[in-house]
């Protein structure tokens, strides 16, 4: 006699296709009635099991083959495809055309002036605000939200995006680039430095203007300075005892970004949470008693201020 915990396992599958079928059918007729024209894919591109399994093989056979009839509609089962395939899949499909799938509807474009259209029309047009759920680690902002709430983030973050913070952006990152270049050259200008790779060196130069520009704290490269990497506090009151100077906790979030937003917070409490966060609390309280040029962090921290 078949046991009751087998046929729930024999029947998983049969309610999965089943509802994948019914709703692809539902989604299909959402397709019909909006007049424009629709690929049907049963399977969705985004879906952990696919990522995991088929995308591998439906990119070998598209790079394998190139212009068989069947390599454009396998294109869409590849999650990326819009980037790595450019304009071309739309010549094939058109300017506007939908997805659909049995998750949801998809529409895809690339004619300008419908663009505009959805664009100028905030209100018509939300944004999928549960996408960008992840970002929330930090609590609801201007990614995350729409509407109302949307309009006051907005109002809260739009002075630290002006042009004098531009240009203090444009400055700092004149700066660093000429330490870079000194770390490369050396101070005589003659080298005798191979760089094999310039990845590291790029990315401490972004780390070095994020830093300078947004949180007023700037970072020396090794080799200008003695004390470049050293573990110190950012001001000389401060109360904070760092295992991390402030460029290794600022790289150390930005490179774990990724496991920073699919694990919980409780399970990162004692770690990624701490890399940054007890700088942050410093940086504020620097701030608030800072006067002068204003960085992109005080432009906030202000301006939350006046609106809260």
């Amino acid at each position: 006699m078949v046991s009751v915990t087998t046929l729930i396992l024999l029947s998983l599958p049969v309610y999965y296709i089943g509802t994948s079928a019914f709703n692809l059918w539902k989604n299909v007729q959402k397709a019909k009635r909006s007049g424009l024209p629709y690929v049907i894919i049963p399977i969705y591109a985004l879906n952990p099991i696919w990522l995991l399994t088929g995308r591998k093989a439906v990119k070998w056979f598209v790079r394998t083959y190139p212009d068989s009839w069947l390599t454009q509609y396998l294109i869409l089962l590849i999650p990326e495809w819009s980037w790595r395939y450019g304009y071309e899949t739309y010549r094939h499909h058109g300017d506007v055309f939908m997805t659909v799938t049995p998750i949801n509807c998809h529409i895809w474009i690339a004619n300008p002036s419908v663009i505009t259209q959805i664009t100028n029309r905030r209100d018509d047009f939300p944004k999928p605000a549960w996408m960008y759920r992840t970002v929330n680690m930090y609590g609801r902002n201007v990614v995350t939200t729409e509407g109302h709430e949307w309009k006051f983030h907005r109002k809260v973050t739009s002075p630290s995006f002006g042009e004098r913070n531009n240009a203090m952006v444009f400055d700092e990152t004149i700066r660093q680039g000429k330490q870079m270049l000194r770390k490369w050259t050396g101070e005589n200008g003659r080298g005798m430095l191979v760089v094999r790779d310039v990845l590291e060196d790029t990315m401490r130069l972004s780390l070095h203007v994020i830093s300078g520009a947004g949180f007023g704290v700037n970072l020396q490269w090794p080799g200008t300075t003695e004390d470049a990497d050293m573990i110190r506090s950012l001001s000389e009151g401060s109360t904070h005892k760092h295992t991390l100077s402030f460029k290794d906790a600022l790289a150390g979030l930005l490179h774990n970004l990724l496991l920073v937003l699919i694990f919980p917070r409780w399970l990162l409490s004692k770690w990624a949470s701490l890399l940054h966060f007890h700088f942050c609390l410093e940086i504020i309280n620097i701030h608030s008693r800072k006067s002068g040029h204003e960085t992109a962090f005080e432009a906030v921290i202000r301006s939350s201020s006046l609106h809260l």
